[in-house]
């Protein structure tokens, strides 16, 4: 762990030990990163898509949507807000990633040509590293066609070094909440573009992604 936010120091006493708490490290973002840290590798301490990278840890920037509503799935409206697992094995929620343009990859592990998008993806995403825009890669299926489990996810990161990416899958109960159905998605891979307040501003059998990514700026 690069960072712990809380510590707790024992010090001696004539009368024995004492537990001596410090004060909470300030977070101005809020994204589990204190501003010292963030500071010293050179990310952002008030933004929290910029956070740093390399052990699993993305920003948390749910207290910005706890008071959103779903909309819908056509365009201009916010999707709900669907349950996440990732290649880290966290429960995540779609509104987590509240004011950054997010980039959803759909695919699935069965697909050559999700693979070489995957394979493209650090390339693809770099332009926009600097903008805080998320790529976030939605796997519908494992290789046998079953849901991915948390071993698929690990792994298609780790081929691909997306280990800065997230790698997810939908945690449904029921086939009309998955996004690809709802979105009537046809091939793959396909990516959606989501702006700042996770409205959608369109797909790639629509548009390009760079024309997309503009839009989401706007």
């Amino acid at each position: 762990m690069l960072w712990t936010l809380a510590a707790c120091l024992i010090t001696w006493t004539p009368e024995g030990p004492q537990d001596t708490e410090e004060p909470p490290a300030v977070d101005s973002d809020q994204d589990g990163w204190p501003d010292e840290l963030e500071e010293a590798v050179g990310s952002d301490p008030e933004d929290c898509g910029s956070v740093p990278v390399g052990d699993g840890q993305w920003a948390n920037c749910r207290q910005l949507s706890v008071d959103w509503e779903e909309e819908g799935w056509e365009l201009g409206q916010r999707p709900p807000n669907w349950s996440l697992m990732d290649q880290y094995g966290r429960d995540l929620r779609l509104y987590d990633f509240a004011s950054q343009v997010t980039v959803i990859q759909i695919s699935a592990m069965w697909c050559g040509a999700c693979e070489a998008a995957s394979a493209d993806a650090n390339v693809l995403m770099s332009p926009y590293d600097d903008e805080g825009v998320l790529l976030l890669t939605l796997l519908t299926e494992n290789k046998d066609s079953e849901p991915p489990t948390r071993k698929n996810l690990k792994s298609w990161s780790e081929d691909f070094n997306l280990g800065r990416r997230l790698v997810t899958a939908q945690q449904v109960e029921t086939e009309e909440e998955e996004a690809w159905r709802a979105w009537n998605v046809t091939g793959l891979p396909v990516y959606f573009v989501l702006d700042r307040e996770l409205r959608l501003v369109g797909s790639t059998d629509d548009g390009s992604l760079e024309d997309l990514v503009a839009l989401a700026f706007d």
